[in-house]
């Protein structure tokens, strides 16, 4: 008596095989591709034979389809199983001997990956293991769901028109539209559109303009520079800063812990406190805490810390620094310029404090 799998791809895929005149069968025995090894087994039409090894049977396989002319049908499990069946697989395509490949994968529900989780967890692994995660790490880099040109973010606004099945929200990550030279007005209009601002067209090509001439100086735009670009092209105050650093004193002594007093103006109203901690900025930080918190107010994580040098800069001379921030809404950055590293920083946190 035949028994034909009650799942419906493996009853085709037999089925199939039947219909072509393909019956020898070489099978890597395997939990997972019970159902295609029984379903071929117990048809008396195809001839099978058992190899545990994988390689093995590939190469065993090679040789039947060598001699017979015709296909021969391999199957295996999952995972790496698959793979040992590599070296064959390419003899016999600079041979051009045919090969069928079969392979049962683990269903999705038992594959036990939260993708929404990966970017997240490696954000973690990195935090702690002090290892960077590469720009264009597959999934998991900042850059690797971030449109550069200008006609991907078009095509974005049409219908999706670059949809797969790889977009940023599958791995609980949002798309991102890098601001530089390559950047056009589609791409300069989503940022626009994400911080709440409106534009006339002409309005936005000067924008754009600028935006691409800071580009081509190879320097770094972020989202969050928007509206001090926009107020510098425009002429225009378009920026309420509600939030202003007065002033603060920072002081390092040998065998002492790094201390910072801190002003901060709050909508016209200044307010004042101290920190310490294990470097300058960390002390300014501290002190910034105490006081929202004295206020009632809450600040954001920093997530990222990064200082770069500006390409044709030197090393006494101005430095970037670039601040990721996390709240319960949106992770964002701000950039800080100067030539001193802590007043860059603080220039950064500045921006942070106006954008929350």
């Amino acid at each position: 008596m035949i028994k034909y799998p009650i799942i419906p791809v493996a009853q085709t895929l037999i089925l199939s095989c039947l219909k072509f005149d393909f019956f020898d069968v070489v099978i890597s025995p395997g939990s997972r591709n019970v159902p295609l090894a029984i379903g071929f087994a117990s048809n008396k039409k195809f001839k099978c034979y058992s190899i545990v090894d994988e390689r093995s049977a590939a190469f065993f396989a090679l040789g039947l389809s060598q001699k017979s002319k015709k296909p021969t049908i391999l199957i295996c499990t999952s995972g790496s199983a698959l793979l040992n069946y590599y070296p064959a697989v390419a003899e016999a395509y600079y041979s051009e001997i045919p090969l069928i490949i079969l392979s049962a994968d683990r269903p999705e529900y038992k594959i036990n990956i939260n993708e929404e989780a990966l970017f997240r967890v490696s954000k973690l692994v990195s935090t702690f293991s002090g290892f960077r995660i590469p720009p264009n790490k597959p999934i998991v880099g900042d850059f690797v769901f971030t449109q550069t040109a200008g006609i991907h973010a078009d095509g974005d606004t049409k219908k999706n028109l670059y949809f797969n099945d790889l977009l940023p929200e599958r791995f609980g990550r949002k798309r991102k539209y890098a601001l530089g030279k390559t950047s056009g007005k589609a791409n300069i209009k989503k940022n626009i559109d994400e911080l709440g601002l409106k534009l006339s067209d002409e309005n936005l090509k000067k924008v754009t303009q600028k935006i691409i001439e800071l580009g081509d100086k190879k320097e770094r735009v972020t989202a969050e520079d928007l509206p001090y670009i926009i107020s510098d092209v425009l002429n225009r105050r378009s920026i309420h800063e509600k939030i202003k650093i007065k002033s603060y004193y920072l002081k390092h002594k040998k065998n002492e812990k790094p201390s910072a007093d801190v002003k901060i103006e709050i909508e016209g109203k200044t307010y004042s406190e101290k920190g310490t901690g294990d470097g300058q900025f960390d002390a300014f930080m501290n002190a910034v805490k105490k006081l929202y918190k004295k206020n009632g107010y809450s600040l954001p994580l920093l997530t990222d810390y990064s200082v770069t040098i500006p390409p044709g800069s030197h090393s006494d001379a101005l430095c970037e620094t670039f601040i990721t921030w996390k709240n319960s809404e949106k992770e964002f950055v701000t950039r800080g310029l100067d030539s001193d590293q802590t007043v860059s920083a603080i220039k950064a946190t500045e921006k942070m404090l106006n954008i929350i």
